[in-house]
């Protein structure tokens, strides 16, 4: 789903989606309109501008992701491509739920390389790692190969990018995970650090780590105790560390 109300730029989009291969692109102008169109079908990529009628593109993101949640489905990977490019106004894109910022203009190249990588970190499975297969953590247990968590027998819905962050700090549990190696090891679609990329891991790290609150409030403090929460702690000039509930903590 393209949203953008510029026309111009909206069949520009379309034909260079079109003729990469995508089998079918809808294309809206309004806020309310792409929110309708998201809680009515299935999407594999949303592509939003953020100065658009009805609702602004974050509007429109935030209330797709809460729609997302209410229905209990993992959220449709989402880029903002817009001509605003401050820092703080990529950092509300990526609050609101975005998994990518393009600032225009961007090349087709670029575009359809960074919808690529998108759609294919939704379907991300690390089956190469001899880890992968199953990961347990006390009553945490994930199955990568298979996009599966379960927290106490609870399943718990993720993004790829999310799966990829708790695999990588279920692999490394107990100890620190720099930043730099989560985004090496989380977005192998780049070979560069933005400036921000910081606060991209940030942003992803704390919507996994409210989704692990959510399960162990449900679980009781008989299966994890107050200690050991939040599950994922930022450890102070080292990086993000998954605790170890190996010994009933």
């Amino acid at each position: 789903m393209v949203l953008e109300d510029d026309t111009v730029a909206a069949a520009a989009m379309l034909a260079s989606l079109t003729q990469a291969g995508c089998g079918q692109v809808v294309w809206l102008a309004n806020g309310l309109e792409a929110v309708e169109a998201a809680a009515s079908q299935p999407f594999d990529l949303l592509i939003l501008d953020r100065n658009t009628p009805g609702l602004d593109g974050r509007q429109t993101l935030e209330r797709i992701r809460q729609h997302e949640a209410e229905a209990g489905r993992a959220p449709v990977p989402a880029m903002f491509l817009t001509a605003l490019g401050m820092d703080r106004q990529r950092l509300e894109g990526l609050v609101a739920g975005a998994d990518d910022y393009l600032v225009k203009p961007v090349s087709d190249l670029e575009l359809l390389a960074r919808a690529a990588a998108l759609m294919r970190r939704s379907t991300w499975t690390p089956a190469s790692d001899p880890l992968s297969d199953r990961l347990t953590n006390g009553p945490l247990t994930l199955r990568p190969s298979a996009m599966e968590v379960q927290l106490a027998g609870t399943p718990l819905k993720l993004t790829g990018r999310e799966m990829a962050i708790l695999t990588l700090l279920a692999q490394n549990l107990g100890a620190p995970v720099t930043r730099a190696m989560i985004w090496d090891r989380c977005w192998p679609e780049y070979n560069f650090q933005p400036e921000e990329f910081e606060n991209r891991i940030d942003v992803h790290a704390s919507r996994l780590r409210k989704r692990l609150e959510v399960a162990a409030q449900e679980a009781g403090p008989a299966v994890i105790g107050p200690a050991a929460r939040p599950l994922i702690v930022s450890i102070r000039n080292q990086g993000l560390m998954l605790r170890n509930l190996r010994d009933g903590a």
